[in-house]
């Protein structure tokens, strides 16, 4: 069961996330504009060319990187090849340069719950259940590892 919520909700972040980085693009006709190299990625990755994408957000990492979205869509990619270790590394790498993104948040909370490592499930859970769009959610899953709220 679990492994089903984590493919559901890795679904939803991504969406979630693209959502995201498309609201952020300010001038995306830019060749080399991190933001378009973003979106470039996010492309590739409904493709499913996971490896192709992962080459592109290291371009975007390359031109700017104080941005967490290039680390995000590195991660992402990872998660989606089961390469759990590297998507962690990324993923925390992200929420560094930008400890407010929501989609990595969750993302690491699922990731750690699949993981076994409730712990760190529960601190990303209890972070998330401080957002109302997510607090259900997070309430849920606290449930689940045994925290009551």
């Amino acid at each position: 069961m679990m492994n089903k919520i984590f493919r559901n909700g890795l679904s939803g972040v991504l969406i979630f996330a693209a959502f995201s980085v498309t609201a952020f693009c300010e001038n995306p006709s830019e060749k080399n504009d991190v933001y378009s190299l973003v979106a470039q990625g996010r492309r590739l990755a409904k493709e499913h060319k996971y490896d192709e994408a992962i080459k592109i957000f290291s371009q975007a990492k390359n031109v700017d990187p104080r941005s967490a979205l290039p680390d995000t869509g590195i991660g992402m990619m990872f998660l989606k090849m089961g390469e759990y270790s590297e998507a962690e590394k990324y993923l925390t790498a992200a929420e560094s340069l930008d400890p407010n993104i929501v989609p990595v948040q969750y993302t690491l909370a699922m990731l750690y719950e699949k993981l076994g490592r409730s712990g760190d499930a529960i601190k990303y859970w209890n972070k998330l259940y401080n957002n109302p769009e997510f607090k259900e959610s997070a309430k849920k899953h606290l449930k689940f590892l045994g925290v009551t709220k």
